[in-house]
This record gives structure tokens, sequence and C-alpha cells, in this order.
């Protein structure tokens, strides 16, 4: 050990302290010797070897050997001696995890599956904190979820085993916005450090969101660090599956859906096709790699309700999107009323009875029947001369107490009993080509094509309070509705009459009539959408009570569909049932060999800190050393005698 690791290498000047006591042990009276005459030649031999004995009791007298020991040790520790050393410090760290719990995660490309691996390196880096750090954990599923807040570590490890990986897409964008904020939230000193960890397989992550909240997060003195846990995996999956019944064949349905290969070389898959588990088609394809196969046909089925099943046979590490569940729900008969004259609305009454859903009948003034029977009643074109005002009164009741009113436009709605039920208010006749306006999205325009609709004639007019405009002409509504005591009213401005304008001649207004009689007869908390995709929302306009597909049972107005499978709607007023079927569907959560190059990640997490020059004194070591050698003097003297 070089000179200069000692405090104090004055104190080097003790050791002459052994100098007067080896003088002084040389010195020691020794026990008198008589000589006897029998044993001289014994002396003799003796006094040749007196300068040799000397050294050797010298050396061999072990008391003196640990004094000198003692001595020197002392001396030692008062020169307090040093070495230096390499440390690596384990700072306190302010961490916020964030853990991908997509449903890619879920992909056994690594084992177990991704997300497991995810939660063995978030336990490794709750594991690296020492005891004044904090942790948070952010579930990065369709929305973030905060597993634990400003937590220790035995708490942030007994929370993390209970994570469980969703079906839903990623959301690893507002996740760290979530996480800025949080940390954020913590005081910047020099003794701490804020990082940000993000660990998942980066399949359906945009990289220009990820940069950007990272460079935030750079710009609050916030450590972001990648950790990405995927390999390349082998997928092929169901992209897209949708069912329809036929409008004019009710004993029919149309299936169509999407399988894309995910792999680089050509596959050949297998595909069962289920109506209530029971296989009714089997289709074998041949995919070319990184390409998809649209396939469509159509089966026969009941007016009754089905689950419909698309099963790829194969065995891929990705399996959830290897199988997809739609709900088919059950043909309801409606019952329609059409107040009309003889010979007129014929296009109306085409395209309503195109559907075999619809029993629609037809009636003349003044001879009207009773509306209860009836879930929908139409007002096309009538003769005024001929209505009874009274039918118009109970027009009004039959609404109020829960029946639906369709008001076509036409000359006859100028009828002052036909106005007051109106949900906009009439002004002037306008004759003219125009195009209408779509302002509000709206369930009856599904598959409607309203691009090439011309209106010959229409009325203009103004919204009533309360009424709810789907499409104008300028700035009259021409479709808009309204609640009216327990019914609704629905006024219809574009006549697909050839004197008002171009619908007769669409192909999509038997649609749109089948559409509209089906949502008006609807409740407005009921479900017309029965098949979702992973990460959307139900939405209720009251509480409902809701059963998932793993058996959780709870009540909401909304709930996040992050769960696979069927979901059953029970409403707490009525004994009304809605089924929903969820599934994954979505092409880059299917894409597992899929992996930006997002900024700087690891494959694991490795155990960071600062690295410095520590001296470690070496004092209290012979200390400790001096007691011991003390303790074995103590015990030879005591075996001597002398103590």
């Amino acid at each position: 050990m070089p000179i200069t690791n000692f405090t104090y290498p004055v104190a080097f000047v003790g050791f002459l302290l052994l100098i007067p006591l080896i003088i002084l042990y040389l010195l020691k009276p020794k026990p008198k010797h008589i000589r006897i005459p029998t044993i001289m030649f014994i002396y003799r031999i003796e006094k040749e070897k007196r300068f040799s004995s000397f050294f050797k009791r010298f050396i061999r007298d072990p008391i003196l050997i640990l004094q000198i020991i003692i001595i020197s040790l002392i001396i030692l520790a008062i020169a307090k001696p040093f070495i230096i050393g390499f440390v690596e410090e384990n700072p306190t760290r302010d961490i916020v995890i964030i853990i991908d719990s997509s449903a890619s995660m879920q992909s056994k490309d690594v084992y177990p599956n991704r997300f497991s691996n995810a939660l063995e390196i978030a336990s490794s880096i709750i594991n690296s904190m020492n005891d004044e750090s904090r942790v948070n954990i952010i579930l990065a599923g369709g929305i973030p979820i905060q597993l634990v807040s400003n937590s220790d570590r035995d708490t942030g490890l007994l929370a993390l085993w209970k994570a469980k990986c969703s079906d839903s897409p990623t959301n690893i964008k507002d996740s760290m916005a979530f996480a800025i904020d949080i940390l954020s939230g913590y005081q910047i000193n020099k003794n701490n450090e804020r990082v940000n960890y993000i660990i998942s397989d980066f399949s359906s992550v945009e990289k220009r969101d990820v940069d950007l909240y990272r460079k935030l997060a750079l710009n609050r003195n916030i450590s972001v660090e990648f950790i990405k846990v995927a390999k390349n995996g082998n997928n092929i999956g169901l992209i897209f599956a949708d069912i329809k019944r036929f409008p004019s064949e009710k004993g029919k349905f149309h299936i169509t859906f999407n399988v894309k290969n995910f792999n680089d070389k050509k596959e050949k898959i297998s595909i069962d096709i289920l109506v209530d588990n029971n296989k009714v088609k089997s289709i074998n394809e041949d995919i070319d790699s990184f390409s998809e196969k649209l396939i469509k046909f159509d089966i026969d089925a009941s007016e009754d309700s089905h689950f419909i099943g698309i099963n790829l046979k194969l065995n891929d590490d990705f399996t959830i999107d290897n199988n997809v569940v739609l709900y088919l729900p059950q043909i309801k008969k409606y019952n329609v009323l059409l107040i009309t004259n003889d010979g007129a609305d014929n296009f109306l009454r085409y395209a309503i009875e195109a559907s075999p859903n619809v029993d629609l009948k037809k009636a003349l003034f003044p001879i009207i029947p009773d509306f209860y029977p009836f879930d929908v009643v139409i007002i096309g074109e009538f003769d005024r001369n001929l209505s009874i005002p009274g039918v118009f009164k109970e027009l009004e009741r039959y609404v109020k107490n829960g029946g639906n009113l369709i008001v076509i436009s036409s000359d006859s709605i100028n009828d002052k009993n036909i106005k007051n039920l109106l949900p906009v208010i009439l002004k002037t006749q306008r004759i003219g080509k125009k195009q209408i306006d779509i302002v509000l999205k709206h369930k009856i325009l599904k598959d409607v094509l309203v691009s090439n609709l011309i209106v010959k004639k229409y009325f203009e007019t103004s919204e009533k309070n309360g009424s709810t405009v789907i499409a104008r002409i300028g700035d009259s509504p021409v479709i808009s509705y309204m609640k009216f005591g327990k019914g609704k009213i629905f006024f219809l401005g574009i006549n697909p009459s050839p004197e008002w304008s171009n619908f007769y001649l669409s192909s999509s207004l038997p649609i749109f009539c089948y559409q509209l009689i089906k949502w008006i007869n609807s409740e407005e908390s009921q479900i017309i959408n029965h098949n979702f995709k992973s990460g959307e929302y139900l939405v209720s306009l009251k509480n409902v009570t809701i059963e998932t597909p793993s058996g959780i049972i709870s009540k909401s107005r909304n709930l996040l569909l992050d769960e696979i499978g069927i979901y059953r709607i029970n409403y707490t007023d009525t004994e009304r049932e809605d089924i929903v079927a969820v599934n994954l569907l979505n092409e880059k959560e299917s894409d597992i060999s899929n992996s930006p190059s997002i900024w700087a990640y690891k494959n694991e997490f490795v155990k960071r800190g600062r690295v410095y020059q520590k001296k470690q004194e070496l004092s209290l070591y012979l200390i400790i050393l001096v007691l011991i050698f003390i303790l074995f003097e103590t015990i030879l003297y005591r075996r001597r005698g002398k103590i």
C-alpha cells in the first residue's frame, strides 16, 4: 500500500517504540543455572551455541512477536490507512412504470407470454429501488389504469402480481401523458431521479406519438426508458367480420370476414363456420405472405337469434384473433299503418313492403282504424277535405302513450291539425333542385347513399325546441325528430315521390325505411349494434346491469369493452335482455411482428446508478485485530502462570 493511502503517515514514527521494547526484552533477568559436574559436557556444548540461541529465543518467543504485532497495528490504525474503491450508487428515484396490457401482450413468442415477461421486468425495477424511492404503476390498455400510486417497494410488488392483461388495444400515448403529470408532481432535487419506464411490445404504437411525449418528459427533467418484450411472432388472424340479414330474405344472413397472414411465407388455412355451435361450413384457403383475403357468403338461418362463430384451425403465437363470435339478433316484425290517398305514396309503400319484417296496412280518410295495434303510424299525402279533426286528437294521444308517428312532407301537412304535431315549424314551400346536408350521423342513415339525392320540392322550416335535426337544406331542417310524451314524432321532409325528389330511384330507400321503422320503435336505452370491437365503449342512457364474459356483474351507464366474449345487459325497469358480442378484429394488435424503431429501447432492465470513487478507511478493522491479538497474549500469559 503506497504511503499516500494513509491519512496521517507521520504516525509511522511510532515504530521507533519497537527498539526499546526489544532491548528491554533482551536485558530481562534470566534464571541462574548451577553447574553440576555430571553435566559439564552439556555446558560446554551450550557455550558453543550461545550466540545462535540468542536469535532463536528472540524469534521463537510468541509473546514478543505478539507485542510487536500489536504495537505495529496500533501505529497503523493511528495512521488511518484507506483504500480507494468504485461504488455504484442506488439513488432515490420517483418511478412510473407503464406496463402494456393490450391484447398483443398475450402473444406467446416469448415464454410464457409477453405480459408475464413485462411483469417480471417491472418486478426487477421495483426490487432495485431503495427504501426512500416511490413507485407508480400504470396499465396501458384501452384506457390508462393506475394500479398503485406513490407506493413503496413492498406495496408495488404486491399490486404488480394482481395485474391482468386485457383484450383491448394499447394506449401508450395517453399513459405517457399520465406518467408525465404524475412525475411532474414530485419535487426536483439533486438526490432524486424521476424515471418513466415503458414496458411494451410496441406492436401498435405510433413512433411519432412516443417521441413527442419522450421529448416533453425530457424537457421536465424526467428520464424515459423503453423496454421491449417481444420477438417476431408468427400469426394469422381475423381482422374484420360482419353479419347482416337480407331485407328481402328473412331466412338468410350474409357474412363477411377478412383473414390476414402476417408471416413471411405462404400459408394454407382451414376455417370452420358455426351457427349456435353447430358447424355449417368449412373453408380451405391459401393466403400469400403479408396478404389478406376477403371471404363472404350467405347462410340459411331462422328468424330467431343466433351466435355465429368463425374459427381458424391453426396454432400460432397469438390465439385470440383465431376465433370470432358474432351475435345475430332475433327478427322483430313491425306493424305499420300508412295513411294516404288512393294511388299516392306508391314508391314509399313499395320501399316499406320490400322488408319481410314489416306488415304494412294502408288506410284512407275518413275510415281510419284504431292506432294502438300498430307500432308506427305514417302520414303521407291525404285528402284534407276527408280528414276528421278527432282522428288527429286520437293520434296525439296515441303518441303520448308510447306510439310512434312519421310524417312525410306533402301538400297535406299544411293542415293545422298536423302542424301542431311536427318537430319543425312550417314556412314557405320552395321549388328548385337542392341537395341535403347531413348534420348528424345517425343510425337510420347507415348504408344509405345520400350524396346523389336531389330534392325538387320542400318546405322551408325551423326547428322546434327539443327537436333533433339530422339533415338540412340550407337552414331548413328536412329530417328531424322529437320526443312527444312516451313516443316519438319523426319528420321526413324528403318525399320519395317523383315530383318531390329522386329518392324513389335510390336502392337505399328500402334500407332507409326499414332502419327508420326499426329505430323509431327502439327505446332510447336499447342497444342497436350488437357486435363491438374490444376497446370500444358500451353507452346507455340509464344504469343497466352488465355481466361480462368472465362473469363479473356490475351496474353502469358506460362500460369499456376490454374483454373478448359475450356481454349480457339487463334493464332494471324491464325484463328485456340485450346481448353484445365483443371481438378483437384489430389489425395492428394482430401484427405481433410489427415493432417500430422506438427511440433507444432495451430488451431487458439493467440496474443503473452513478459509479463513483469512495475512500474506505481500514482503522476499525486494525483495532479489531489489535483486540484479537491482545486476547491471544492474555491466554499465553495465563498458560505460563503469570496471570
